[in-house]
C-alpha cells in the first residue's frame, strides 16, 4: 500500500557462493529459507527524470543543429530474459564465465541441467525474480545532429538551395547500461535503435 506501480519487489541476490557455485540470497525474516516473504528488495523502473538539450550554431552560411537527450533510470538487463541450462534457447556470452569449479568467483552459478540438482535449479529459479536481473539503465545519448550549407545566390540565382548531412541516434555520451541499447530496456533483448546518416540537398522556389 501507498507505493508506486512501477516498483518490482525482488530476491537479494548476493551473488554466488565461492564453494557451492549457487546463487545465495538475503534470507531477509531470518527463518532459514528463501520463499515469497524475502522479496523485499525495492526496484524502482520508472525514470528518476529525464530531458533533453538542444542548440544551434549558425555562422555565414553554416548552420549546425545538436540534439541530446538523457534518461536517469533502473531497468531490467540482458540476462533478465534468460532460459535455464538445457532450454532449446541461446545463451548470452557472460555464461561462459560462470562458475565452473571450488573457489572460482563467479557472477553467475554452475550450470547444470541435472534434475536431482535441486538447489541449483532452485536457485536459478529464484534469481529470474531477483535484484541482479536489474541493472543501472541511465544514459546521456546524441540523437541528431545536422550540419547545412546554403549555397550562395550567385550560384543558384531564383531559388534557396542548401546542402545537408544529417545523423539520428548516433552514439552515447553515457551508459552503464549491459544492454545492446539503454533506451530499449524491455527484457534487455530489444535491438539496438538504427543509426542514421542522412546527405541531401534542399530546395525552395
Amino acid at each position: 500500500m501507498g507505493e508506486p506501480l512501477s516498483i518490482v519487489k525482488l530476491y537479494h541476490n548476493l551473488g554466488v557462493d565461492p564453494e557451492t557455485g549457487v546463487y545465495q540470497f538475503e534470507d531477509y525474516n531470518s527463518d532459514g529459507s528463501i520463499n515469497i516473504d524475502d522479496r523485499q528488495w525495492i526496484v524502482q523502473t520508472a525514470p528518476k527524470f529525464y530531458g533533453g538539450l538542444g542548440n544551434t550554431i549558425k555562422y555565414k552560411n553554416w548552420t549546425l543543429n545538436a540534439f541530446l537527450n538523457f534518461k536517469k533510470q533502473s531497468a531490467s538487463d540482458l540476462t533478465f530474459n534468460a532460459r535455464s541450462p538445457g532450454s532449446l534457447t541461446n545463451q548470452h556470452v557472460s555464461v561462459l564465465n560462470r562458475w565452473q569449479g571450488v573457489g572460482d568467483q563467479a557472477g553467475i552459478q554452475r550450470y547444470t541441467t541435472s534434475l536431482a540438482d535441486f538447489n541449483a535449479r532452485l536457485a536459478f529459479s529464484n534469481d529470474v525474480g531477483s535484484s541482479r536481473r536489474y541493472t543501472d539503465a541511465s544514459f546521456i545519448r546524441l540523437r541528431s545532429v545536422s550540419l547545412s550549407y546554403d549555397l550562395p545566390k550567385d550560384l543558384v540565382s531564383g531559388f534557396n538551395a542548401s546542402i545537408y548531412l544529417q545523423g539520428q541516434n548516433l552514439f552515447f555520451l553515457y551508459s552503464n547500461s549491459r544492454n545492446a541499447d539503454a533506451e530499449q530496456v524491455l527484457e534487455g533483448s530489444r535491438m539496438p535503435l538504427l543509426r542514421q546518416l542522412t546527405l541531401g540537398l534542399q530546395l525552395g522556389f
